[in-house]
């Protein structure tokens, strides 16, 4: 699962926006995307995009979908570049 996603600071908020795709599914809707800690998340849309709200950059961004092992990326990397990544798949080939 390729991730890309930047950090933006608006007034009083900041948000991290992105999109999660899959190397051999194309763009990922529904991946849930949590603040760590809190009750805060969203799934991405169904042209795999996302939108959260932040409090700083002390927030871990948790990624999971089914059939992928789960992510934790801390905000603080974010706003260095726009980011790309994959999400081990938990199935195997053999």
């Amino acid at each position: 699962m390729l991730m890309s996603f930047i950090a933006y600071t608006g007034y009083a908020q900041r948000f991290v926006t992105g999109t999660i795709t899959s190397k051999d599914e194309g763009v990922l809707p529904g991946v849930n995307v949590l603040l760590k800690g809190s009750r805060t998340g969203v799934a991405t849309d169904n042209t795999g995009s996302f939108k959260i709200s932040v409090p700083d950059d002390n927030a871990v961004l948790v990624f999971s979908f089914i059939g992928y092992s789960v992510q934790e990326v801390p905000v603080e990397r974010v706003p260095l570049s726009m980011w790309n990544f994959y999400l081990t798949s938990k199935h195997f080939k053999r």
